[in-house]
């Protein structure tokens, strides 16, 4: 975990003691929670159509292909160009080129909280797939 992070209020200013204690004691299984709960709000606000969900691996193109229509936003060849010019670069080093995760991090944490979340996972993704064929 970054140092700082839960100082900074990132990690949520509405933490309890206990789980400020846990987070800096299991920071991973700590996250996992985190994004199982974010993956259920996925879940739960994905019964509405209307939603827009988004894998990452469709990123970047996904921002003019789908989420740029999915909010009518008209958006001009030019604007697309120039977002695609963008994208090829890191997001945290803008003057280095982007080429993904190439240090994968599996600790025992990671890869339980890997399992725990594969469910929900493989369900929004399903469901991803589910509405993308339906708007086809």
């Amino acid at each position: 975990m970054p140092p700082g992070l839960i100082e900074s209020g990132l990690a949520g200013d509405d933490l309890s003691d206990d789980e400020r204690v846990f987070l800096r004691n299991h920071p991973e299984q700590f996250w996992a929670r985190v994004l199982t709960l974010c993956c259920r709000a996925g879940l739960d606000h994905s019964e509405n159509r209307n939603s827009l969900l988004v894998n990452y691996n469709q990123l970047p193109a996904a921002v003019w292909t789908l989420i740029g229509p999915f909010f009518d936003l008209s958006l001009t060849p030019s604007e697309i160009d120039h977002m695609q010019q963008i994208a090829v670069f890191h997001s945290k080093k803008p003057s280095v080129v982007f080429t993904g995760d190439q240090t994968p991090r599996h600790s025992p944490d990671v890869e339980s909280a890997v399992r725990q979340m594969r469910p929900l996972y493989e369900q929004l993704e399903f469901k991803r797939m589910d509405f993308m064929s339906a708007k086809e």
